[in-house]
């Protein structure tokens, strides 16, 4: 399962790999592990995680609600 969130800056992702969740824009990982997908979309909604080069993704209107964002089933 991963989760997906399209902003003005790109594709937002959050997948689990080797039993940690991690953050991704597009192609580039920004912050890891995290124990939930909730936690990751909290962390990265608040700014907490990583920042993308596009500056703080707390402007972005990411929602840190796993649920509000779309998931992907492989």
């Amino acid at each position: 399962m991963r989760y997906i969130w399209k902003s003005k800056v790109g594709t937002f992702t959050i997948a689990q790999r080797d039993g940690h969740w991690h953050i991704w824009l597009d192609n580039d990982r920004l912050d890891s592990p995290f124990p939930s997908a909730q936690a990751a979309a909290e962390q990265l909604a608040n700014g907490y995680s990583a920042w993308p080069s596009c500056g703080d993704p707390s402007r972005l209107g990411i929602s840190e609600d796993i649920s509000d964002w779309e998931p992907i089933r492989r």
